[in-house]
């Protein structure tokens, strides 16, 4: 097996990402059959959102093919990683917002979520992993809060 080969590319871009690479794990076990449409195909990684781990499968995987495939696949499943742990730190951002009370609510926002326009700096500030994904100056940040009182 190229175990060693997987595990220096893994390395090698988790270093880049700003990724731990002590969470991702090289395995050499039967890959995983899916289908997709009207394909089968096996699976050469995958992320687990409930541990937070990455699973390359050296069974399925041949280090630095000619498009260096297995850095590919590991650039892949770190922006898994990446995007759900943004997904987290926005729910909980959102939910701080729901919990606002009516008054702190609508000092940044309008009754309809969307931020006040001399307001966005401080909601960027106080809020940071919102705005990353939401263009504030024309998005409502939390479609779903509730207003309180109302």
């Amino acid at each position: 097996m190229h175990i060693t080969s997987i595990a220096r590319a893994a390395k090698t871009v988790s270093d880049r990402m700003n990724f731990d690479v002590d969470r991702i794990d090289i395995v050499a076990v039967e890959p995983l059959t899916i289908e997709v449409g009207a394909r089968m195909l096996q699976r050469g990684a995958s992320y687990d959102p409930a541990t937070g781990r990455i699973e390359i499968n050296a069974r399925n995987n041949a280090p630095d093919g000619p498009d260096n495939l297995v850095k590919g696949l590991v650039a892949h499943e770190i922006a898994h990683a990446q995007q759900d742990a943004l997904d987290n730190v926005m729910a909980q951002e959102h939910d701080a917002i729901r919990a606002l009370s009516r008054e702190e609510f609508e000092r940044p926002f309008m009754a309809n979520g969307f931020p006040r326009k001399e307001q966005i700096a401080e909601i960027e500030q106080r809020f940071p992993a919102t705005p990353s994904k939401t263009d504030l100056s024309a998005r409502i940040v939390a479609p779903a809060v509730d207003v309180p009182g109302r």
